[in-house]
C-alpha cells in the first residue's frame, strides 16, 4: 500500500515490535522493574518516530527528561504508561487495518486501475472512521480512569508513614491499572472484529 494512503505512519516499525513495546509497558506497570523500563527506553531510542506517536507533543529531549523525572513518581508512571499503552494499541489497530486493506487489494493484482484506486480509498476512509471511533472510546475511558487513580493516589499519601498500608494501597492502584489495560485490550479486539466485518462486506 502507498504510504500516503496508509492508516499508520510508522513505516519503519512492525506490528510485532509495537506489540512487544505494549507488552513491556504492561509488565512495567505491574513490576516497576528497572530492566523492563530500560528495554522500553532502548526501543524508543532505536525508533525515534515512536516517541511522537506514543507520547504526542513531546520531542526526544523532552521525553528524556520525562523518563528520568516522572518514572520516580508512582502516579506519573501510571499516567504515562497508560497513555502510551493506549496510543500503542491504536497504532496496532492502524497496522492491522493496513494489512486487511492490502489483502483486499490483492484481487486486483498489479493493475492499479481507477476502480482499484477508488476502492482502496473507500476502504481506507472506512477503516479511519472506525479507528477514530475507537480512539474516542479509549479517551472517554482513559480520562476518568486517570482522574480516579489520581484522587486515590493523593488520598493514599496519608498512609506514607505506615509502610505496609502504603505499599498495599499502591499495589491496589497497580491492580486497577492492570484491569484497565485488559479492558482496553478487549475494546480493541471488539473494534478490530467490527472493522474486519466492515471491510469484508465491501
Amino acid at each position: 500500500m502507498d504510504n500516503n494512503q496508509s492508516l499508520s505512519q510508522l513505516h519503519d516499525i512492525s506490528g510485532v515490535e509495537l506489540q512487544s513495546v505494549a507488552t513491556k509497558m504492561k509488565e512495567y506497570v505491574s513490576t516497576e522493574n528497572e530492566a523492563v523500563l530500560s528495554e522500553i527506553q532502548d526501543k524508543l531510542k532505536q525508533r525515534p518516530g515512536l516517541i511522537g506517536v506514543l507520547f504526542p507533543g513531546k520531542l526526544q529531549r523532552e521525553y528524556d527528561k520525562l523518563s528520568v523525572q516522572k518514572m520516580k513518581d508512582f502516579y506519573a508512571t501510571q499516567k504515562l504508561m497508560t497513555e502510551a499503552y493506549t496510543n500503542t494499541l491504536i497504532e496496532l489497530a492502524k497496522k492491522e487495518g493496513d494489512m486487511a486493506i492490502a489483502l483486499r487489494m490483492e484481487q486486483y493484482g498489479n493493475v492499479l486501475s481507477a476502480v482499484a484506486m477508488e476502492n482502496r480509498k473507500k476502504l481506507t476512509v472506512l477503516a479511519q472512521i472506525n479507528i477514530n471511533e475507537m480512539s474516542e472510546t479509549f479517551e472517554r475511558s482513559r480520562t476518568p480512569f486517570l482522574e480516579r487513580i489520581k484522587r486515590q493516589f493523593e488520598e493514599g499519601e496519608k498512609y506514607k508513614t505506615i509502610p505496609f498500608l502504603y505499599d498495599s494501597h499502591l499495589q491496589s492502584l497497580k491492580k486497577e491499572t492492570e484491569i484497565f489495560m485488559a479492558t482496553i485490550e478487549e475494546l480493541l479486539q471488539g473494534f478490530k472484529d467490527a472493522l474486519k466485518k466492515k471491510l469484508d462486506s465491501k
